[in-house]
């Protein structure tokens, strides 16, 4: 290995040849975590707010009053409403998830280079190392990355304006007393699960990109492995990944979890928040 220098050869000799050299742990940007959240938030908010409107409109009183299991003009008036809701927030979300996702991208592409020369310039005694590198791999991660979110943003409203369509047809074919009542607080919990769902994704998936593109620029640049480190901060962490704690992986690899029942990567599983610094192993008799 030729990724420390000579000059650097008495701070190298602090080691023992089996001993490894770790850098500092790689996080990722919580602000652009933030930021996206409120993006993807806003398009569900704004959705729900019009969602209600809309509905409200078409359960007017006297509409609500002639309803009945067998309404046709009611039931028809509704589907129309949801067809076009459905429309229109699907191009909406569609059109705004590659931007907004790019943004995103690019955003912790930008902290990885910066996060990652820290790292390394820590583990190598102060050797600068370029972390700008580009390469068909990491395009190829960033590529993935735009796609997996869109595709992810795009299921908001797709399985909002489906839960929404469910109770309104129910209102109208089962009406009882105090039926619209129960479809407004139908209308905020929908809402609900879709505004946690927009923070999760973006929590998630910002996490999974930094990853994704450190682990194509430290293996472009020559570093293999890392050490997982356990995050410590959920109420109830995988016992799994406790157990990882400290241990020393192949970045092409991962660590084999047993509770999914394969190989995983820090922070690839939902609510993962495990990161790892990368490591650098010295054999006996290994150049430096």
């Amino acid at each position: 290995m030729k990724l420390l220098t000579k000059k650097k050869q008495r701070w190298v000799d602090r080691f023992k040849p089996t001993a490894a050299i770790r850098g500092s742990s790689l996080h990722s940007n919580h602000v652009a975590e933030r930021r996206y959240g409120r993006q993807i938030k806003r398009m569900v908010d704004q959705m729900a707010k019009e969602t209600e409107k809309e509905v409200k409109k078409l359960f007017t009183p006297e509409a609500y009053a002639e309803a009945t299991g067998t309404d046709d003009s009611l039931s028809s008036q509704a589907r129309i409403l949801i067809n076009s809701l459905a429309r229109k927030y699907e191009k909406l979300f569609r059109d705004k998830a590659r931007y907004y996702s790019g943004l995103m991208i690019k955003e912790q592409d930008k902290v990885s280079r910066s996060n990652l020369h820290s790292s390394l310039k820590e583990m190598s005694g102060g050797l600068s190392i370029k972390t700008n590198v580009m390469s068909p791999e990491i395009n190829e991660v960033i590529k993935a990355s735009v796609a997996e979110n869109v595709s992810l943003i795009k299921s908001i409203p797709e399985q909002y304006i489906k839960r929404v369509e469910g109770s309104v047809m129910r209102s109208i074919t089962s009406p009882t007393k105090g039926g619209l009542q129960s479809l407004f607080k139908d209308l905020k919990k929908y809402q609900g699960m879709s505004d946690r769902r927009a923070l999760n994704i973006a929590k998630d998936q910002t996490r999974k990109v930094y990853n994704g593109i450190n682990r194509a620029r430290m293996e472009k640049i020559g570093i293999t492995k890392a050490e997982w480190i356990h995050s410590g901060g959920s109420n109830h962490p995988r016992h799994t990944h406790v157990e990882m704690d400290g241990k020393i992986f192949n970045l092409s690899e991962g660590v084999y979890d047993s509770e999914v029942k394969k190989y995983v990567q820090p922070g690839e599983l939902p609510y993962c928040g495990c990161v790892y610094r990368p490591v650098i192993e010295f054999e006996d008799g290994e150049e430096v």
